[in-house]
């Protein structure tokens, strides 16, 4: 038998690129699940980096996947409206990278090339 993870962790790829994050496609980023059930993961940034207004960060990317089991489970971000709005101001900048699978939560901050 496998041995099940008991721990919850998000990886994105190692260059991520903003025309990538708001692209058709998006990015795939491997989530390691302690459990099965269903695998949210948002891309979100600071409103203040990207020249607006307000303390709500903005949701540039979402996606979902569902693990059948407890191990790895790769998930598809794609792209919100908003976030394909800002491309151009996305290059360079910070953005937080959040997994969540019931009430675990994980989060990354990468750099968009």
């Amino acid at each position: 038998t496998t041995p099940t993870p008991s721990t919850f962790s998000a990886t994105a790829p190692a260059r991520v690129t903003a025309k990538a994050v708001t692209g058709k496609t998006g990015i795939a980023v491997t989530v390691v699940t302690p459990a099965a059930g269903t695998v949210t993961v948002t891309v979100t940034v600071a409103p203040k980096q990207v020249g607006r207004r307000g303390s709500a960060r903005i949701v540039i990317a979402k996606g979902t996947a569902t693990a059948r089991a407890a191990g790895k489970v790769v998930v598809r971000v794609r792209p919100t409206a908003i976030g394909k709005k800002l491309t151009a101001k996305l290059r360079g900048k910070r953005v937080t990278l959040i997994a969540r699978i019931g009430t675990r939560t994980t989060s990354r901050l990468v750099r968009l090339t």
